[in-house]
């Protein structure tokens, strides 16, 4: 990747979240760190080569700068 990339973080491991991790793989100006997902650690360790890297409140404790991408189709998930 290139130095000036946006480091990425999809929020959700399901079936949209693949979906853009597949859109954001094409697209040089990102780069996809992994997912955030608050099934971790019942989840898959990986998805589409990238690591969960935590729930989606851990993001909050991260000081660097990164974009945040919701991946979640369930309207009561998004909600919440």
């Amino acid at each position: 990747m290139r130095g000036d990339s946006m480091k990425t973080v999809i929020v959700g491991a399901g079936g949209d979240a693949k979906e853009i991790a597949f859109l954001l793989a094409r697209k040089p100006e990102f780069e996809l760190l992994g997912f955030a997902d608050d099934r971790y650690p019942l989840v898959q360790e990986e998805v589409c080569g990238k690591p969960i890297l935590g729930k989606i409140a851990d993001l909050l404790t991260w000081e660097e700068k990164k974009a945040v991408v919701l991946g979640i189709a369930n309207p009561a998930a998004k909600q919440k």
